[in-house]
């Protein structure tokens, strides 16, 4: 095994140098990817996740829902975990599994499973960048979160039934903010989020350059022919690179498949199976942050997520008669205005949460001063 994997990393970089510029203008592709989609969006809540756990608001939002999760049976941390997983986006929910197994609030087999389970698409990146984005229709953007998080349950259920595990709850009590001030705390905070956007924007450059070089040597064709025999016959146009490569990295394939000519009655349930599989890209910065044990089963669970994600979808625009062609119409403005609201709404209620977040942080601290 270590000797076939020696040969294919000498194999690749031969690669590299034979095709070093179509090499080169893939890094900088994924580089513009990574400045400007993925650092903007995920860096915030990186950081603003960091200073959540040091003042305690995972274990205190944890307390709060363990009523819920008491009678459903299921882990102290799942639902915060499956709530914050699924709005800050991949791989938030990994980050904070390793950030709480790195605390010692979960064990090994808790942080592989909630990892797993919780580490879901935020609606930013199916509403801005693949509906309103790629396909230039917010309407779009209802029948692709109803799909993903609707799969997402299922699966998160269905893995609980199958393969349940009793998970001890902690004990009582709120975990006290970090020792150290705010002024140390922030800075730190942000100096940890930063450099798990390198571990991200790394993974993204990595893979974007590794499906062109398969482009390149052509077994992207090879690999796409049932593909191309399933769906030109259809509809004219294939989106066999998308599939490839979304099953690399989400965001080049969808583009890839909203770009290729199909009808939205299939390309909206590819590109639903693609973000909820996540690619083998989302799959290694997950790794980054919580060590599975059997990687296997992270893909299996993730299969499942996007074939439930592809099937609701494909549901949903194809079953009620005339649904394609109302989620597929120019948006009104009505709609655009209404998503508006709901936009400054979210966001005003992030400062919200932030000036709660510095509230409590200071009254801990000046609590600590009086006693």
């Amino acid at each position: 095994m270590k000797r076939a994997v020696a040969f294919l990393t000498f194999a690749l970089c031969v690669t590299l140098v034979v095709f070093s510029r179509p090499a080169m203008q893939a890094a900088q592709k994924a580089l513009t990817l990574w400045w400007e989609i993925l650092l903007p969006t995920l860096f915030p809540f990186f950081a603003g996740a960091t200073l959540m756990e040091r003042a305690g608001a995972l274990q205190m939002t944890a307390n709060l829902l363990y009523p819920v999760s008491k009678k459903l049976k299921i882990s102290y941390y799942a639902l915060p975990m499956l709530i914050m997983g699924g709005m800050s986006g991949y791989p938030s929910g990994a980050r904070l599994c390793g950030m709480l197994l790195a605390s010692g609030d979960i064990s090994d087999e808790e942080a592989e499973r909630l990892a797993t389970v919780c580490n879901l698409c935020s609606p930013m990146f199916l509403m801005g960048a693949v509906a309103g984005g790629m396909f230039q229709n917010n309407r779009l953007f209802v029948p692709l979160a109803v799909s993903y998080y609707g799969a997402a349950l299922l699966v998160a259920a269905g893995v609980h039934f199958i393969r349940p595990v009793a998970f001890s709850r902690p004990p009582a009590h709120v975990r006290p903010a970090a020792q150290e001030p705010l002024y140390k705390a922030l800075p730190q905070s942000i100096a940890d989020g930063m450099a798990d956007m390198l571990k991200v924007g790394g993974s993204v450059i990595f893979f974007l350059v590794l499906a062109e070089m398969f482009e390149q040597l052509g077994i992207f064709g090879i690999l796409g022919f049932p593909f191309d025999r399933l769906f030109v016959g259809a509809s004219g146009a294939s989106p066999a690179h998308g599939i490839l490569l979304g099953l690399l990295e989400i965001t080049g394939g969808c583009s890839s498949i909203a770009g290729c000519g199909l009808p939205v009655q299939y390309s909206l349930p590819l590109c639903a199976f693609l973000i909820g599989f996540g690619g083998l890209c989302v799959m290694v910065q997950a790794m980054g942050f919580v060590p599975f044990r059997k990687p296997l089963r992270y893909l299996l669970i993730k299969l499942c997520h996007g074939a439930l994600a592809g099937l609701i979808a494909y549901a949903l625009m194809t079953l009620p008669l005339g649904a394609a062609e109302t989620f597929a119409a120019p948006p009104s403005p009505y709609w655009v205005n209404t998503m508006t609201g709901l936009s400054l709404l979210f966001a005003c209620s992030l400062g919200t949460a932030a000036a709660f977040l510095l509230a409590l942080i200071f009254g801990v601290k000046e609590r600590r001063t009086k006693s």
